[in-house]
């Protein structure tokens, strides 16, 4: 504690200095020069990495790095020879910045301070000839990005790793950067999508929000090589992450991305996603997907889809949902009924081998079963009677016997109707008023189901257990 009180006076007495000497006098200038030759300058910071400071100490300490920031910009300015510079600039980066940041006692406002003073640094650092120095940092920010990624068992032994993309950012933007640097960056874009989320989510913003974008403006040709990556080693639990890296990717990445069958996994999967903003990443790629190709080679059906899925999943309005349901219904005739052809098995749209992408056929049904899924699960308890009620009047209207012979149900229609429709009438909301006809509208919706079954099974052998 002497040795903070210490730091504290001489902090103070050179503040007090500087501020009344006017810029270039020759005496404030030397005094500057001594304070960093004599390590002074570094010294004041050292008593910041103790393990607790109270809310003056902490005041303190930012004034500290505020103080040694103007240090450096005197000496920069004044140190022909920049020995004495070099060395405190050397002292600051290792000594004070690199400490303050990795620990996790670091408090955020303390961080943000130290990021700056680090970075102010690097920026000051009198050559950039100097290889092997430059190599010890890239060294050392490797080791940290790696002591973030395995500190996930143990979250109270280091700080928010994100000042490491910052860092990052200085080393392309100033084309210190080696291939094997490169490399170990790159080794880390794969590693977040070929591991759960919880592995590395300490680490999204450090490499989303710089590594993967420097990556691609050092090297166009490392897109593709992750976007190959993406589409290869994805997994249910990195969705997020592999939506993430693909909207980063994507207006970088081979023409021909979006055909892709995993990439149209990925975009199901992610438009089905209980959280609100995955959703909205794998609609912007749905949507740039659909405006890569020509606007008259995809189907009608995907342009209604979209323009549907927005408003159901992200405006909660009634009167808009309303508005919307004339295209949801048209989407409900296209999709859950298959056009039977005779002399040729039924098979999902997805499975045409024909079509040079999936966008060229009407939306499949596994696609567009999410948007009347989230009606159902509404909030507004109005909202779920309507779309509900709609639904089944819809389907009674394009499931009709008479057409049997050239219209069978879609075979993912079947588990649907059985696991969310009827689950989603256990509503006793829904039977409070006859005048909606909800009682009405599911007798008659569950007599045409089964009206239609007996033609299912001919067709649909495989789903014999799901109509019995």
């Amino acid at each position: 504690m002497q040795s903070c009180v210490n730091a504290q006076g001489a902090t103070v007495a050179a503040a007090n200095f500087i501020s009344t000497q006017k810029p270039g006098n020759r005496a404030l200038n030397a005094t500057v020069i001594d304070l960093c030759a004599t390590g002074t300058v570094v010294s004041t910071l050292l008593h910041i990495d103790e393990a607790s400071m109270t809310k003056a100490e902490t005041l303190h300490a930012r004034l500290s790095l505020a103080l040694v920031k103007q240090c450096v910009d005197v000496a920069k300015r004044v140190d022909s020879g920049q020995k004495a510079l070099s060395q405190a600039l050397d002292d600051l980066v290792y000594n004070v910045c690199f400490p303050l940041l990795l620990p996790s006692t670091a408090t955020s406002s303390l961080a943000d301070d130290a990021l700056g003073l680090l970075l102010h640094a690097l920026g000051s650092i009198p050559s950039k000839d100097d290889m092997s120095w430059w190599e010890s940092l890239r060294v050392n920010v490797v080791a940290a990005f790696d002591g973030a990624a395995s500190s996930t068992s143990h979250p109270h032994t280091i700080a928010d790793p994100t000042w490491l993309g910052y860092v990052v950012e200085f080393l392309f933007e100033q084309h210190l950067v080696s291939p094997s640097f490169v490399q170990r960056m790159l080794e880390l874009c794969t590693a977040i999508i070929s591991t759960p989320d919880t592995s590395f989510s300490s680490l999204r913003q450090a490499i989303f929000g710089s590594v993967v974008p420097h990556l691609i403006q050092h090297e166009a040709a490392l897109a593709s090589t992750l976007s190959s990556h993406v589409l290869t080693a994805w997994q249910p639990e990195t969705l997020q992450d592999s939506l993430l890296m693909l909207c980063e990717l994507f207006p970088h990445s081979p023409h021909r991305l979006h055909t892709a069958p995993s990439f149209h996994a990925i975009l199901r999967l992610g438009l089905q996603h209980a959280e609100a903003v995955v959703r909205k990443m794998a609609l912007h790629l749905l949507r740039a997907a659909l405006a890569t190709d020509d606007a008259t080679v995809a189907h009608v059906s995907w342009g209604t889809f979209v323009h549907a899925f927005e408003i159901v999943h992200f405006h909660h309005e009634q009167h808009l949902l309303e508005q919307v349901w004339a295209s949801i219904a048209a989407l409900i005739r296209h999709t859950t009924i298959v056009l039977h052809h005779p002399h040729h098995s039924i098979h999902s749209t997805t499975d045409d081998k024909e079509a040079p992408s999936l966008f060229t056929a009407p939306l499949p049904f596994e696609w567009f079963q999410g948007i009347v899924h989230r009606c159902w699960h509404h909030d507004n308890p109005v909202v779920r009677r309507m779309t509900l009620v709609e639904f089944m009047a819809e389907a009674i209207n394009t499931w009709h016997p008479s057409t049997a012979a050239t219209v069978v149900l879609h075979p993912d229609v079947i588990p649907f109707v059985l696991t969310s429709l009827l689950p989603s009438l256990n509503d006793p909301f829904l039977f409070k008023h006859e005048k909606y006809r909800v009682r009405a509208t599911t007798v008659a919706f569950c007599t045409r189901f089964l009206q239609v079954r007996r033609h299912l099974l001919s067709f649909y052998p495989n789903k014999v257990g799901l109509l019995c």
